[in-house]
């Protein structure tokens, strides 16, 4: 007896476990074009109202190491490109942001003229209710740097995640009955 409620219990964890990282999107800045100096200014401000971003997305920024940074700053800091007063900076890449608050946040690219070139990002976090993709394609996925282990549930595809919950209530219904 104590057995059956040990898998039910197994299996609530697996289905609220995987129902929870599905949800995360990673969102490659610039889609294809990267973290750059855009051929224009709007060209960063354009690819955000594209998006809606959620806690628990990702910011990937792809640029060449070395030759761009991406720089948290607040409000100020941004509207003037003002690249001393930084919240945090990197400059490998790619940058990995995890979306953790909701709020507005902004990046700047610190070398020379690039965030007065329009090398600048602000974004509007919001609550997981309303995490999707206001475009018709879906965001480009960035790259994995390592390999995740087979453990992990990040690692699951939606359809990994239907098909072990399926194969939990076939184990379930056999287990009980």
């Amino acid at each position: 007896m104590v057995a059956k409620y040990l898998v039910v219990l197994l299996a609530i964890t697996l289905l609220v476990w995987g129902n929870y990282n599905v949800s995360a999107t990673e969102f490659v800045v610039g889609d294809a074009a990267g973290w750059n100096v855009p051929d224009s200014p709007t060209t960063y401000s354009s690819w955000a109202s594209e998006h809606n971003f959620s806690i628990g997305d990702i910011l990937v920024f792809n640029f060449t190491s070395g030759s761009h940074t991406v720089a948290l700053v607040n409000k100020t800091a941004f509207e003037t490109c003002n690249t001393d007063d930084t919240i945090s900076v990197t400059s490998q890449s790619p940058s990995k942001v995890p979306l953790q608050e909701i709020g507005q946040l902004h990046f700047i690219c610190t070398i020379g003229a690039h965030c007065s070139s329009g090398q600048k990002l602000t974004i509007n976090v919001s609550d997981h209710s309303s995490s999707s993709s206001s475009s018709s394609s879906p965001p480009l996925r960035a790259p994995v740097s390592a390999p995740l282990s087979s453990s992990s549930p990040s690692n699951l595809t939606p359809l990994a995640i239907v098909s072990s919950a399926s194969f939990v209530f076939f184990l379930l219904v056999d287990v009980l009955v």
